[in-house]
């Protein structure tokens, strides 16, 4: 949402969820491991800049208060994505599970990452 309002997003390689982490302040500059989209700094502003320009917008227009809320939005989707992707998958492994020990008590599981949160 820009401004309150959900909007169309432009199909350009503008922005990654790196910059939407470092808006947020929930990973560092040295946690930012990839280039950026625009070969610019790594640091919040570089990074509004950006994910303003996924509305078509800059960072100006838009202000760092309605860019933190794109981003906050931004990152409540892909958790909720995330989420909803392995429940997917481990209803899927039970049920196959379930069929191979008669029980999902003891559902192995196997996660990987770079960092936490």
């Amino acid at each position: 949402p820009v401004g309150g309002r959900m909007c169309r997003v432009s199909s350009e390689y503008f922005a990654i969820s790196g910059d939407v982490y470092i808006i947020l302040g929930l990973i560092s500059e040295s946690d930012y491991v990839c280039p950026t989209p625009d070969g610019r700094g790594k640091d919040p502003g570089s990074a509004r800049e950006r994910l303003a320009r996924v509305v078509c917008a800059d960072a100006e227009m838009l202000g760092p208060e309605s860019i933190d809320q794109m981003a906050i939005y931004i990152m409540e989707r892909q958790v909720q994505q995330i989420a909803e992707a392995l429940s997917q998958v481990l209803s899927a492994l039970r049920e196959s599970y379930i069929s191979l020990k008669g029980s999902h008590q003891d559902l192995p599981a196997i996660v990987t990452g770079l960092g936490s949160f």
